[in-house]
């Protein structure tokens, strides 16, 4: 009595699950009550062959969303990694923004102190004992040029100031005229003075 291997052929008894062909290996199928007909049988294969194509594109939607989920966590990534490189250019930005105030400030507040040459004086700063506060003020600048000025005086312009006195001949001093007009309209005056005594004592 033929088997099932026979029935089926070769090629197609190798597709059945192994534990099928066990079972039917030895067994006479055209008497025996456990014949599986032919039409049945390949109604089963071919369930199988469909559950099997099912499983097959389960599995590739599968790794096709395993691609997605992977491609928006690089995705995600990158939009951190942006993000994080846009908020450090902005806060150099701002640094830089900052300094360049603080620099400016100092320039003017040793240009007011009549420095000679302000960027060498900027040189001898130092930019951690001065700031700018929040309404503009420069703060910790003054005592800085105070030393500067004490240890290195040739750096800025000297001051003139203090009073003296201006001498003519023959007469008493009188107090340093606060300009040349005024210094010089004085001994004018004096000189004028003189020739009309000489003139009274001639006549």
């Amino acid at each position: 009595m033929p088997k099932l291997v026979e029935i089926l052929g070769e090629e197609a008894f190798k597709d059945i699950p192994n534990e099928v062909r066990d079972k039917y290996r030895d067994v006479d199928l055209v008497n025996s009550s456990a014949y599986i007909p032919k039409d049945r049988f390949k109604e089963v294969t071919d369930e199988k062959n469909e559950y099997k194509k099912q499983v097959e594109e389960k599995n590739k939607q599968l790794e096709n969303f395993q691609d997605k989920v992977k491609y928006n966590e690089n995705l995600a990534q990158e939009i951190k990694e942006l993000k994080e490189e846009s908020r450090k250019t902005s806060d150099n930005y701002e640094s830089e923004i900052n300094k360049f105030k603080l620099k400016s400030a100092v320039k003017s507040a040793l240009r007011d102190s009549k420095v000679r040459d302000a960027d060498l004086a900027m040189k001898l700063i130092d930019y951690n004992k001065v700031r700018l506060s929040k309404d503009g003020t420069l703060v910790g600048i003054n005592n800085q040029i105070a030393n500067m000025k004490k240890e290195r005086g040739y750096l800025f312009e000297k001051q003139m100031g203090g009073t003296g006195s201006f001498a003519t001949g023959g007469t008493k001093t009188t107090p340093l005229a606060t300009s040349l007009g005024e210094r010089l309209a004085k001994q004018k005056a004096i000189s004028m003075k003189n020739v009309q005594e000489q003139n009274k004592f001639f006549k």
